[in-house]
């Protein structure tokens, strides 16, 4: 799926010469329908994508325990702070003078308030169990005011909890020999967990 979609996100901007985000993903979305309706298999597997297009020059951001692809992006315009849970995360990062890594726990983090011009958490708040709204909290009480938040996490038609055997991130709360792994936001919850911070701090 992955392949599909970056081969239709490639057609969309080259081929098609659409530039604006909102309409990339639509036609992003048609193309990688498209494909799969050709396809005599069932696709059962998916991904996330999501697009916008912001000034981050000279800026000071926070990655709250994402991948680091995008640190590495920002950090050539930019002051990157990434941070980790798990402090041996360190040796998978590459610092320089734009780009520093500390170990935080996303859900009361040290920092001052209204320290960072764009904070951003991807695929994280799902994994972490009954108090993913603190994270939200912790990232609205460090942006500036007029900041951007940039979060996302897997929403389905079903609301969902998965368990797993094995505690693979570490941090993970574990119930009757099971260890939770992540939640499937449903649109009721995804709409009760937007409501709560809608009033602080602009979150894309």
């Amino acid at each position: 799926v992955s392949v599909v979609c970056s081969n239709a996100l490639n057609r969309t901007v080259k081929e098609f010469s659409i530039k604006e985000p909102g309409k990339i993903l639509d036609k992003v979305r048609d193309l990688v329908i498209e494909t799969f309706e050709k396809s005599e298999s069932e696709v059962k597997d998916g991904m996330d994508i999501s697009l916008c297009a912001i000034d981050l020059k000279n800026k000071n951001i926070l990655n709250v325990s994402s991948p680091y692809v995008l640190s590495y992006l920002f950090s050539r315009n930019s002051h990157v702070l990434t941070t980790d849970i798990n402090e041996m995360e360190k040796k998978f990062i590459y610092e320089n003078a734009n780009l520093k890594f500390r170990t935080e726990n996303a859900l009361s983090l040290s920092f001052v308030d209204n320290q960072f011009d764009l904070t951003y958490s991807i695929s994280v708040i799902e994994h972490i169990y009954n108090d993913y709204s603190r994270e939200i909290s912790e990232m609205i009480r460090v942006t500036k005011k007029g900041g951007l938040i940039y979060i996302s996490f897997p929403i389905s038609k079903e609301y969902r909890e998965d368990w797993i055997e094995q505690n693979i991130y570490g941090h993970q709360h574990e119930q009757d020999q099971k260890v939770f792994f992540q939640y499937i936001f449903d649109e009721k919850t995804t709409a009760e967990i937007m409501r709560n911070f809608t009033n602080s701090t602009e979150i894309i």
